[in-house]
């Protein structure tokens, strides 16, 4: 089915990204066959939220923003904001947090 990614993100996606302006982490997770759509369908995705999420601060300048966009890919784990990034770790604090590494 060809599905308008902005149709997707106003049905699915914009209540994480509201959730997440409140304070509760968010997570947007694309699965599925290789050569699919799923980096392109994240791309435009993530303009939106992003799109949302400085409009709201904006409002804010008080406030931080964090961002995160891995690629899981044979269980290697890629920072897609960080091109030389290569096999990143995924490690449990002290304090029970997760971070990448």
């Amino acid at each position: 089915t060809n599905v308008d990614t902005k149709v997707v993100y106003e049905e699915l996606i914009s209540d994480v990204v509201q959730s997440y302006l409140s304070g509760v982490n968010g997570t947007v997770f694309a699965y599925g066959q290789t050569s699919s759509g799923k980096t392109y369908s994240m791309r435009g995705i993530a303009k939106l939220a992003l799109k949302d999420v400085f409009a709201a601060i904006s409002k804010c300048p008080t406030d931080t923003l964090q961002v995160s966009y891995l690629e899981v890919y044979n269980e290697l784990i890629r920072d897609l904001l960080n091109p030389r990034s290569k096999n990143l770790r995924i490690c449990d604090t002290i304090e029970g947090d997760s971070q990448i590494f």
